[in-house]
């Protein structure tokens, strides 16, 4: 949550639709916390990282990111691998970056037992 400004904005898209709109950084706390509770383990590599600053206080970037979860459902682990696209945009904050606004496209998803 560090990486967060406090008024960020979090839009979460499975294929096209919205699924999830998070307002502020606790918001966005509790939200990510309800969507991991599940999960056992995580593992994401993130890559492709191209960012353009817009001024001296803003940016734009956009980054591809896997996202392998594993979860247990009646007594079974799975693995969950999501194929995540980031647009996000930035704000440089009493001399730091944060990020101000996150648009998270799932593209693919698959699971299976592990």
């Amino acid at each position: 949550m560090t990486l967060f400004a406090e008024d960020a904005t979090v839009n979460v898209y499975i294929g096209n639709q919205l699924a999830m709109a998070l307002n502020g950084k606790e918001a966005i706390a509790q939200g990510f916390s309800t969507f991991t509770q599940t999960v056992k383990a995580s593992h994401h590599q993130n890559g492709q990282f191209l960012a353009e600053i817009t001024g001296d206080t803003t940016a734009k970037a956009t980054h591809y990111c896997t996202a392998s979860l594993i979860t247990e459902e009646d007594g079974t682990n799975y693995i969950q691998d999501n194929y995540i696209r980031y647009d996000d945009t930035f704000e440089k904050i009493n001399g730091q970056w944060f990020i101000k606004t996150r648009t998270s496209h799932f593209i693919s998803t698959t699971k299976r037992p592990l």
